[in-house]
């Protein structure tokens, strides 16, 4: 079996390695204009369980969140605001997450709470054992 098994991987190297790769000489950005995205995701309604659910609000502080630096973002204000306020209304941990700036810059629409963590992401931030210990 064991024999089977390495004869097996041997011929599928060979066959990838002898098999013709279409290569069209471009690059991406010169096939930019024909990718074609996907369809948006159909919207569902959903139950949030507080004991198992976490907001995050991630880098709305006065440094960034503003006209000049990301113009969307003030936009998206009053909605986060919206979602906050249901959040806590339901007792689902808030957690804030500051690349720029400190928790104090935090826009004032959507502020922290006293009790609220906070911590400073990054490329770990999201595994299971940093979320645990919150």
């Amino acid at each position: 079996m064991r024999r089977f098994r390495r004869l097996f991987l041997f011929a599928a190297c060979i066959l990838v390695l002898v098999s013709p790769v279409a290569s069209s000489g471009q690059t991406i950005i010169d096939e930019w204009s024909t990718v074609k995205a996907p369809p948006a995701p159909e919207l569902k309604e959903i139950t949030i369980d507080p004991k198992t659910t976490a907001l995050l609000m991630l880098d709305l502080v006065k440094q960034t969140c503003n006209e000049k630096v990301r113009p969307r973002c003030p936009a998206t204000l009053p909605a986060a605001k919206q979602l906050l306020a249901a959040a806590r209304a339901n007792n689902v941990l808030v957690v804030y997450g500051i690349v720029t700036g400190s928790i104090a810059d935090t826009v004032a629409d959507v502020a922290r709470m006293a009790k609220s963590p906070s911590f400073s992401p990054d490329p770990t931030s999201f595994s299971a054992p940093t979320l645990r210990k919150y």
